[in-house]
């Protein structure tokens, strides 16, 4: 099926940011967000064509799909030719035999995970984000989430995956390939155009259970977590909400616990389950901790994938989204709420321990509005990014634009020198996603001057929401 292009001004402005809350006025000053083509090719062989056409003319591409990200991994740095995938979606084969299922890489975790129950199979994890985002993008990203902690990161779970690369030609990579498929987790589409993956999936387990348990402060959260972590097996999901987070979500009309919790998701045979359960009673108890009703554990874990819905509260949330080692985990929430008191901002946060010794965390707050006004809010990001580093963590959601002073810190040196080993072999022409993930696009996002910029600015008297006002 042919491709279509697009160059409609109207329709190219829809490309040019993602969910990152940045005014738009400093965003056009630093990038070409806008793209000057939009194509929509409906398989690999239309997207090996706009890659062909794309070198021809010396245009750079941007794959993007759902675009879920915050951090302007699918936004055009410098104009050129947006590739937009979404046309590659919903075809999927289950592969019993194999454990597996083979699908389009455009298609949404919650498509996949509902196709997969019908047919009594289900994924190993998924991210938080499942009813938007998309298999592809969360390839090309860091790959944790919900199940994470007992199946280990999405990038381990692909088996293989069909690749365009820089020069049009239309790969199927393995493991054992040259070049093998683990170049291309991660890499944020810089080096090549995933179309297609084939993912190991699990049978549906036979039952599952959710508990909420009540804990009396950050350090009981931090040891009860490490405790369940250490299972063997895990629990299936840990994910756990401050006081802040819940209060936030009564104001915006939704039900909520009351102090800080973590939910354990459980899932196996009955046996299983009931011993889980009894353990987890007494982990807890010793920590001070209280098993909630079933009914509060089920709420929360049916609304895994819809967090932001405490955006209601907002309008508008800004914050820092951190990997953390476990062991940091309390220091790091009694950091963010003394943050919040010293600015005055209603600083929440959430988060999933995604292996035995990381977790993410969400520490978010509201603005009024994204404007100039709102810019001073962007140095309390910088404060709270800079307590995740202090305390062995770094940025999490990659590096794209907006998490480009961070490079250093979510890459080591060896990690980026082979990265660029790889982008000068695959594609020495820098056509894939420019200005992403090798250098800062721009001079002001270098680290020297990006993150004292922003601390300047987090001096500045900041208007908008106060204490909740």
């Amino acid at each position: 099926m042919p491709e279509l292009y697009c160059d409609d001004p109207f329709e190219r402005g829809f490309y040019d940011r993602d969910l990152a809350p940045v005014p738009e006025a400093l965003v056009r000053r630093l990038f070409r967000t806008v793209p000057d083509l939009v194509a929509r090719p409906q398989d690999g062989e239309g997207v090996a064509r706009v890659l062909e056409r794309a070198r021809r003319e010396g245009r750079g591409v941007t794959p993007r799909a759902a675009g879920t990200s915050a951090y302007g991994n699918a936004v055009p740095a410098r104009g050129g030719i947006l590739l937009d995938l979404n046309g590659l979606r919903g075809r999927a084969e289950l592969l019993p035999e194999a454990g597996a299922v083979a699908v389009d890489a455009a298609t949404r975790w919650g498509e996949l995970e509902r196709w997969l129950r019908r047919r009594g199979w289900a994924l190993l994890s998924y991210p938080t984000s499942a009813p938007g985002s998309t298999v592809g993008g969360w390839f090309n990203q860091q790959g944790f989430g919900v199940g994470s902690l007992r199946h280990g990161r999405m990038h381990e779970q692909v088996l293989a995956a069909r690749i365009v690369l820089s020069d049009a030609r239309v790969r199927e990579l393995g493991p054992d390939t040259d070049p093998p498929l683990g170049w291309f987790a991660g890499s944020e589409g810089t080096l090549g155009v995933v179309t297609r993956l084939t993912l190991r999936v699990r049978p549906a387990p036979e039952r599952e259970a959710h508990h909420l348990v009540a804990l009396p402060d950050a350090a009981a959260l931090e040891d009860l977590s490490r405790t369940l972590a250490g299972w063997d097996p895990p629990p299936f999901s840990l994910h756990f909400a401050d006081g802040e987070f819940h209060r936030l979500l009564e104001e915006a009309g939704h039900p909520a616990a009351q102090g800080l919790t973590l939910r354990v998701d459980l899932d196996g045979s009955a046996e299983y389950l009931e011993d889980a359960r009894a353990r987890l009673a007494s982990a807890a108890g010793l920590r001070g901790g209280r098993v909630l009703g079933g009914p509060a554990a089920l709420e929360d874990w049916l609304e895994r994938c819809f967090e932001v819905r405490v955006k209601r509260a907002g309008p508008v949330l800004v914050g820092a989204e951190v990997w953390l080692p476990l062991a940091s985990l309390g220091r790091f929430l009694e950091a963010a709420q003394a943050v919040g008191r010293r600015r005055r901002r209603r600083v929440f946060t959430y988060g999933t321990v995604a292996s035995r010794d990381h977790c993410l965390v969400n520490a978010f707050f509201p603005v009024d509005a994204v404007g100039w006004r709102e810019l001073p809010s962007l140095g309390l990001v910088e404060e709270l990014q800079s307590w995740g580093l202090r305390l062995g963590g770094h940025p999490y959601g990659g590096v794209g634009l907006w998490n480009a002073p961070y490079r250093t810190a979510i890459l080591s040196a060896q990690e980026r020198a082979e990265l660029s080993r790889r982008k000068a072999r695959l594609d020495p022409g820098g056509l894939l996603n420019p200005g992403k993930l090798y250098a800062p696009a721009h001079l002001l996002l270098r680290p020297g001057l990006f993150r004292p910029g922003l601390r300047a600015l987090g001096s500045v008297r900041i208007s908008g929401r106060r204490d909740g006002s």
